[in-house]
């Protein structure tokens, strides 16, 4: 589960490690160059990777006068132009629970994780561009929106960027920026302009349910009984449940690569707006995947009542269905039992994150 965090302390810290964890990843500092929109530029320094690559500017706007929070801009540097365009912004409020900017700070509670986080209020002065309509975007490109608890209930939801601590950080606020850039290429197109003033702009978005509970993965036999806060197992995990959520898109992506290795000619693999992945031929479905970041008890329920439903849709004729979850837990008999049930298999996978390349492989896992 995720918690905002509010207090100024912890804020301060956390949005001082967000810093120097980009700053220390960035190679090159530019000077005597202007960040914002034409309206509203500000010179200011900021570190880069070069030409064509990403920048990154901050700014504690209180120390100028403004409203008590951190700028974090993030946009893609051209060295030919002296004002340098903003892709997104991630303003962090500096001790307010307030859902009027579009950056946050959550925690995980099981591990003091800290996670950057984005609602996909995005801004850029054209026709269509907006929270409403990138969030519509984003549920056809898989990213998907997590619930943040606080003072005991939900409060927001965003999009997870990646954990504050490590370098890679950096090449998670790159996979976003690109998505936004994207969105907002389309939304200059006349096919983006008609895509907004239809009723598919709003019609679903996605929200990803592995965070709302941390539950074992217990044996069927396992009594209900009261257990003290931390006492007994944790599922362990070689990468904390709120990454793999980051990265949805790209075990996704990855995945319809490891597919179409083994597909014959004519056969191509599609999705939906709901469907993660599916094999196609001449319009019938043979294959369905439904891919979760979470091996919890109640991810597999919903996945498993996913991939059934969607097994269903007309287009599909006696499909294979598939489930593709995390490596590293065993599923519970009754779990596996059901699978064989229902003739789903399951797909594990690895995730290896180096410096600059995330390593994702898959394998079959034997119910």
């Amino acid at each position: 589960m995720l918690q905002l965090v509010t207090d100024e302390e912890r804020t301060l810290q956390s949005q001082t490690k967000l810093k120097d964890t980009i700053l220390s990843t960035l190679p090159k500092m530019i000077t005597g160059r202007k960040v914002g929109f034409p309206s509203g530029s500000v010179e200011l320094d900021f570190s880069t990777f070069g030409d064509g690559r990403m920048y990154y500017a901050f700014r504690d706007m209180e120390e100028e006068g403004n409203r008590r929070k951190f700028w974090n801009t993030f946009g893609i540097y051209d060295e030919k132009k002296n004002n340098q365009n903003i892709v997104f912004e991630a303003c962090i409020l500096k001790d307010s629970p307030a859902c009027d900017v579009a950056g946050f700070l959550a925690e995980d509670v099981d591990n003091g994780v800290v996670y950057l986080m984005h609602s996909g209020g995005v801004a850029g002065g054209y026709p269509g561009v907006g929270k409403t309509n990138f969030r519509a975007y984003q549920s056809e490109k898989h990213r998907r929106l997590v619930d943040v608890m606080h003072e005991g209930k939900v409060h927001r939801d965003g999009y997870v960027i990646g954990r504050i601590d490590t370098k890679s950080i950096v090449e998670r606020v790159w996979s976003f920026l690109l998505d936004v850039r994207e969105f907002k290429d389309f939304m200059r197109t006349e096919e983006g302009q008609l895509w907004a003033s239809s009723e598919s702009s709003s019609r679903y978005v996605n929200h990803d349910p592995e965070l709302s509970s941390h539950d074992d993965i217990e044996n069927e036999n396992d009594r209900d009984e009261y257990s003290v806060e931390g006492r007994g197992k944790r599922r362990r995990i070689p990468v904390g449940s709120a990454d793999y959520v980051s990265y949805h898109g790209d075990i996704v992506d990855a995945l319809k690569r490891h597919i179409e290795r083994r597909l014959s000619i004519g056969h191509m693999v599609i999705n939906t707006v709901k469907v993660d992945l599916c094999v196609s031929q001449d319009g019938i479905w043979s294959e369905v995947f439904e891919v979760k970041t979470s091996s919890g008890r109640q991810s597999i329920y919903t996945a498993l009542g996913q991939v059934l439903t969607h097994s269903c849709n007309p287009k599909c004729e006696n499909p294979k269905r598939w489930l593709v979850i995390p490596n590293g837990d065993n599923l519970p008999s009754d779990i596996r039992r059901s699978l064989k049930a229902y003739k789903v298999d399951v797909l594990s996978f690895t995730l290896n994150q180096s410096q600059d390349k995330l390593n994702i492989k898959f394998e079959n896992v034997t119910l």
